[in-house]
């Protein structure tokens, strides 16, 4: 399998086909009442591919040599579950054996009442380490992209923080026609932008309302396993954390690509 593929997999109604239209930034995978995906379904993107596999109620399902296969030539696997890791511990297990990482994802997690969410989270981290899941991704650092305070004006700030679930750090992508994608914040609605348009190392990154300009526009480049180091199309330079800091509140800039990890996302 060529390029980079990213696959989801779960139960009947886990919320795949709402997750590849977020990603897309379009509706292109059919959901709600009686929209089950039946065989696998592939969305070509710019420098990756996602696909949409069946949603079965029975994880023996997943075992063929056809998904084997599959499994093996993926690269980033995503299980999604809804309220235990036993819903696809098959899979998790078969995936250990095989020796291929995989990231756990927790669908429709909006529907967790949200003085729930903290408990559920703990559960969720607790069975993987019951269950002994050994090629469930556990990174050194796993910041998120968020908005400081979580304002939405022009100009708001860019950091890294603790991901916490909140609008501040949900990201609409979109495809722009040149293959460049844009970056929309769901708590603002707007853009992800280098600020005045500026090219030099240590320009800071901020929202602002979205206006097709070269400062909003940004090239996905894979830097592999799933991961992507993020260019902006005026000068070349990448989406950085200042001094690889990894700590909550870590600004985020714009700096000349050189490989490392605060440039890695």
């Amino acid at each position: 399998m060529k390029g980079n593929n990213i696959a989801f997999f779960g139960r009947t109604s886990t919320g795949k086909s709402t997750m590849i239209n977020r990603l897309v930034g379009e509706d292109v995978a059919a959901t709600g009442a009686g929209e089950t995906t039946l065989e696998p379904k592939k969305y070509t993107c710019t420098g990756f591919a996602l696909w949409d596999m069946p949603g079965r109620n029975d994880d023996i399902s997943y075992f063929s040599a056809k998904y084997i296969g599959f499994w093996k030539g993926l690269s980033r696997r995503t299980i999604l579950i809804i309220n235990t890791v036993k819903e696809m511990s098959h899979v998790c297990q078969l995936l250990d054996q095989l020796r291929r990482d995989y990231n756990i994802v927790v669908g429709k997690f909006d529907m967790v009442d949200a003085a729930e969410q903290d408990q559920f989270k703990k559960q969720i981290y607790d069975e993987i380490k019951t269950l002994g899941f050994t090629h469930a991704r556990k990174d050194k650092c796993d910041p998120t992209l968020t908005l400081t305070t979580a304002v939405a004006h022009d100009g708001a700030n860019v950091q890294i923080y603790s991901d916490n679930g909140t609008d501040a750090q949900h990201w609409t992508i979109y495809q722009n026609s040149d293959g460049s994608v844009k970056l929309i914040n769901f708590n603002s609605g707007k853009a992800l932008d280098v600020d005045s348009s500026g090219t030099d190392d240590g320009t800071n990154v901020q929202i602002y309302t979205d206006n097709g300009t070269d400062a909003q526009r940004w090239v996905p480049n894979p830097a592999g396993d799933g991961v992507y180091v993020l260019t902006n199309v005026i000068c070349d330079m990448a989406l950085d954390t200042r001094y690889s800091g990894t700590a909550d509140g870590t600004n985020v800039h714009i700096w000349s690509p050189n490989g490392t990890a605060a440039q890695r996302w």
